[in-house]
């Protein structure tokens, strides 16, 4: 849903083709890198899957989120002072995750897609479609036992405040 939200949003503020252009560097400069560093740490088995499932596992993937993002943020920072508010939003999801992993491994799936579904432009088609998507990821978390109930709960809970906070103090 990142990159869906990313392009919708930058073709919304930028307008048209160069908007889906700028979104998908964005996407290129922020969840490429993700799945490279989750990737690697499964063919390491430095995580156990793709899913970074494991709570203990979850520190390291955190520490190497601080040495993949930064780079892509900070050219985001730069290039767009629209975007700013939405980076610090996102680096406040990840770093209240973090913060939480000590007592729950939150839902990170969740979380983000809970962000996403506020931020989207929503009409009275795409809000059904965005809370649908959300219930059907917090589903899948239960049902392939990568989550508990209130990992769910708390990664749910840390992507909507993310993603209000966003829409009540930055441009979206």
């Amino acid at each position: 849903m990142l990159p869906l939200t990313v392009a919708a949003l930058t073709a919304r503020r930028f307008g048209g083709r160069a908007g889906l252009l700028f979104g998908a560097a964005v996407a290129l400069a922020t969840v490429v890198p993700v799945i490279v560093l989750v990737v690697r740490g499964v063919r390491r088995s430095a995580y156990s899957d793709y899913d970074v499932s494991d709570r203990g596992q979850r520190s390291g993937f955190y520490r190497a989120l601080f040495m993949v993002l930064p780079i892509g943020s900070a050219a985001l920072w730069l290039l767009e002072p629209a975007l700013r508010p939405g980076i610090v939003a996102t680096w406040a999801l990840i770093l209240t995750s973090m913060a939480a992993n000590h007592f729950v491994k939150s839902s990170l799936h969740v979380g983000f897609a809970a962000y996403c579904a506020v931020l989207l432009p929503l009409t009275a088609w795409t809000a059904p479609l965005a809370a649908a998507a959300v219930v059907a990821i917090a589903w899948s978390r239960l049902a392939l036992e990568r989550h508990t109930a209130r990992e769910v709960a708390v990664g749910a809970a840390l992507g909507l405040a993310a993603g209000v906070g966003l829409r009540m103090w930055g441009p979206t």
